[in-house]
């Protein structure tokens, strides 16, 4: 499982990080100076599609996994907190997007809690605003 896990996520942040690269209006605005962050949005969207597409709902539980399984992989992983100061800001600025759009977990926008955590409150299945079993 580990190599093939291994496999998505270098391709989930090859795609990611020429995408951002590519739109950089979708990235958080940065100051000029001060301090670099240690996680790439790259690297933070990556985890956070990672999370949705293995169902772990509870960031604390997805961190621990990722400590575990992807630590190789990722130079630094942030703190619950910090991944999700960091992943509400990213989901913020692209409010707008595609990816918003299509993803209503990602940005908060749908679901039980609405609090913009991935795997959070109920799943949408479609455009709607329903979930899987129909209800809105």
């Amino acid at each position: 499982m580990d190599a093939d896990l291994d496999t998505l996520a270098t391709a989930l942040y090859a795609r990611t990080n020429d995408l951002l690269k590519a739109f950089p209006e979708r990235a958080p605005w940065r100051p000029g100076t001060g301090i670099t962050p240690k996680i790439s949005g790259a690297e933070l969207l990556t985890l956070a599609v990672l999370q949705a597409l293995l169902g772990l709902v509870s960031e604390a539980r997805w961190l621990r996994f990722a400590l575990k399984h992807l630590r190789h992989l990722f130079p630094y992983l942030p703190g619950q907190p910090g991944y999700n100061k960091r992943l509400r800001k990213l989901a913020a600025s692209n409010s707008g997007s595609r990816c918003a759009d299509l993803c209503p977990w990602f940005t908060g926008r749908e679901g039980g809690h609405g609090d913009g955590v991935a795997g959070r409150g109920r799943k949408v299945a479609g455009g709607d605003g329903k979930d899987a079993r129909g209800r809105g």
